[in-house]
């Protein structure tokens, strides 16, 4: 049997529907979404139509501010232009910090100061033959270059740990073959040899023994002695330079001193 419709529940929903908003038409929103296509599209085309637009060309290198200023040589002074010939100078050159300095070549050290040495000197004392002769030195001409042609002692440094007495036997024996028994050698004397001529500074310690009569020296060193002869000490006086001075004459440096100062321990040596 067929639903029976309330016309006036149909009628409620008409009224109510008439004051609600109207749908919206489909076909209405498709017109307007389609215009604005067509719109887009038109403006795409005149864009495409139109020729690019031309882009200025870079500034040139040295161009902006200072185009117009040549670092090289000053340009042609325009009229009416005070700033037309202050051209700016050139850049200088990196410099170098030490492309100035010159660097010399060190000095050459000073010459050594020459040490003071210890030299020896021997007396080999041999008595007289008689008593009425004095008694004799054994002595010899140098032919070293230190003291070459003047007359001296036997002798020559002290070495390292060395004795006087030791040294004094070692040189008598080197240079004459003469055998000196320690116990027999006395120091006499000592002097201070100051040798500016030569650059050289000694301090000789003199040593004296007595050999016998007949003993002969042997000129063992020939190349730094002539040979041996025997001199007393009026003789060895006699080498001294004018007015006794020990530089100057025949003897040599510490020889000369020692006779030209004469200490009694010498004048007792020599006395028979």
């Amino acid at each position: 049997m067929p639903k029976r419709v309330d016309s006036n529940r149909s009628l409620a929903r008409r009224e109510d529907n008439s004051d609600s908003e109207p749908e919206p038409d489909p076909n209405a929103t498709w017109g307007k979404a389609s215009s604005a296509k067509i719109a887009r599209r038109k403006i795409i085309k005149i864009k495409r139509s139109q020729p690019p637009p031309t882009r200025e060309a870079p500034p040139a290198p040295g161009g902006g501010l200072f185009a117009s200023v040549n670092l090289a040589a000053p340009s042609p002074v325009a009229p009416g232009n005070p700033f037309a010939s202050a051209a700016l100078p050139a850049p200088p050159a990196p410099s170098n910090p030490f492309a100035s300095t010159t660097l010399s070549a060190a000095p050459p050290p000073p010459a050594p100061r020459p040490h003071v040495r210890v030299g020896v000197g021997v007396l080999l004392r041999q008595a007289a033959s008689a008593p009425s002769r004095p008694c004799t030195v054994i002595a010899g001409v140098r032919r070293s270059s230190h003291g070459a042609g003047s007359l001296a002692l036997p002798g020559g440094h002290l070495e390292f740990g060395e004795g006087w007495a030791a040294c004094a036997a070692r040189e008598a024996l080197e240079e004459t073959g003469l055998a000196v028994p320690l116990g027999d050698l006395r120091f006499l004397h000592v002097t201070n040899d100051v040798m500016e001529g030569e650059n050289k500074h000694y301090v000789t310690i003199f040593m004296g023994a007595t050999v016998p009569a007949g003993a002969a020296a042997a000129n063992l060193e020939p190349g730094k002695c002539e040979g041996w002869g025997r001199y007393t000490l009026g003789e060895l006086r006699g080498g001294l330079g004018e007015g006794g001075n020990p530089e100057g004459g025949g003897l040599f440096g510490p020889l000369g001193r020692l006779v030209a100062e004469g200490p009694k321990a010498l004048e007792t040596f020599m006395t028979p």
